[in-house]
C-alpha cells in the first residue's frame, strides 16, 4: 500500500512513485532534496538500482512490506539526478532539457555509476547532436569524449571526421579522454589531418611539377610560354593560400579542399605564345585537363581517409578502416 507523501520539498518526477530519492544539498540550497520517482521504473532502467530496491538490500525490504521507501544518495548531485530521472521517467519535459557540455560530463558520471546509458540513449544522442551543430575544435573533441561515455556509436565517428576536417590548430585533448581511454585517439586524429594535409599538397604539386617541364618549343629556345604558365599557377596558388605548403596549416582540410576543388586553370587560355608557331598547348595540359587531374587527386585523398570506429577504438585499434566490420 502506497504511503500518501504531502511533504512540500518534495519534487514529484512521478507523482505517484513509490520511491523518495534524498539527494545532495545543492548550491542553491543546503536541504538535501528529496525526489519522488517510481521503483518499477527505476529497476527496469538501471540494474544498480534494481538490487538496491530488490529483497537483499534494507531499502528493498522496506518498500516491500511498506509499499514506498526513501534512499538516501548523499554523494550525488541533485541537479543532474533530475535531468536522469525526468529523461528515465519520460518526462513531459525530457527532451527539452539540453544540458550544456560540462553539465553533461556530470550526468554521464552519474549515469555510468547507476548503470543506465542505455536508458537515456535517445536523450543522450540529441543531447550531442544539438550541441554538434555549433561546437568549435575544442569543444567537437569533448563533445567526441561524451559520445564514448554514453556509447553513441555514430555519433562518436560524425564527430572525430569533423574534428578532422574542420578543426584548425593543433588539437588538445580534453581532461576526461584519459579517464575514458580516449587520449591517444586525439593523437591519431591529429596524425590523420596531418596525412590529408599531405595528400592535398601532393596533388597541387603534381600540377606545379607538371607545368615545370621539361618542354620545348618548335619556334624558339627561350620560349617564355612555360614559365609565364608556371609562374601564374604558383601566383594563383599563392593567392588562394593553397601554396606554400604552410598555408595549408592556417586553415582546416575541408577549408583547402574546398579551395582546391573551385580552383580554375581558365586563365591557361590567355597565357602568350611567342609565336604563331609556339604549340605550347600541345604540351600542356589543357585547363580542363588540369582541373580533371585535380578533382580525381582530391576524391583520391578523400576516399583512403581513415573514419574511427568507437567498438574498434575501445577495443584499442585507432585505425580499422580497412578491416572495421562495425560500420
Amino acid at each position: 500500500m502506497l504511503i500518501a507523501m504531502t511533504n512540500t520539498d518534495v519534487i514529484d518526477i512521478a507523482p505517484s512513485g513509490d520511491v523518495v530519492l534524498i539527494c545532495a544539498p545543492s548550491e542553491k540550497s543546503d536541504m538535501p532534496h528529496r525526489l519522488r520517482v517510481s521503483s518499477a521504473i527505476l529497476s527496469l532502467a538501471s540494474p544498480v538500482f534494481k538490487a538496491l530496491l530488490g529483497p537483499k538490500f534494507r531499502e528493498g525490504n522496506t518498500l516491500a512490506s511498506n509499499g514506498y521507501v526513501e534512499v538516501p544518495l548523499p554523494d550525488d548531485a541533485v541537479e543532474p539526478m533530475i535531468v536522469l530521472l525526468k529523461v528515465l521517467h519520460w518526462s513531459p519535459d525530457s527532451m527539452s532539457l539540453v544540458p550544456k557540455i560540462d553539465e553533461m560530463f556530470i550526468i554521464g558520471a552519474v549515469t555510468d555509476k547507476y548503470d543506465c546509458i542505455s536508458a537515456i540513449s535517445h536523450s543522450a544522442h540529441f543531447w550531442i547532436s544539438s550541441a554538434t551543430l555549433a561546437s568549435v575544435d575544442a569543444e567537437t573533441a569533448q563533445l567526441i569524449t561524451l559520445a564514448r561515455i554514453f556509447r553513441q556509436d555514430a555519433l562518436f565517428t560524425q564527430l572525430c571526421d569533423k574534428l578532422i576536417m574542420q578543426a584548425v590548430g593543433n588539437i588538445a585533448p580534453p581532461v576526461a579522454a584519459k579517464v575514458v581511454g580516449l587520449e591517444a585517439l586525439f593523437l591519431y586524429v591529429e596524425r590523420e589531418r596531418n596525412r590529408l594535409r599531405a595528400g592535398i599538397m601532393k596533388v597541387i604539386e603534381d600540377r606545379i611539377g607538371h607545368e615545370a617541364g621539361p618542354y620545348s618549343c618548335n619556334a624558339s629556345k627561350e620560349c617564355p610560354y612555360g614559365g609565364s604558365r608556371l609562374n601564374e599557377l604558383v601566383s594563383r596558388l599563392n593567392k588562394k593560400e593553397l601554396w606554400p605548403a604552410e598555408n595549408l596549416q592556417k586553415v582546416s582540410v575541408e577549408v583547402s579542399i574546398q579551395k582546391l576543388r573551385a580552383f580554375s586553370f581558365e586563365w591557361l587560355q590567355n597565357i602568350k605564345l611567342c609565336s604563331d608557331e609556339c604549340h605550347g598547348p600541345c604540351w600542356r595540359s589543357h585547363a580542363h585537363q588540369h582541373a580533371s587531374r585535380v578533382q580525381n587527386g582530391v576524391e583520391m585523398v578523400m576516399t583512403t581517409r581513415n573514419r574511427f570506429c568507437l567498438q574498434c577504438v575501445r577495443d584499442g585499434d585507432m585505425e580499422s578502416r580497412q578491416k572495421c566490420k562495425h560500420t
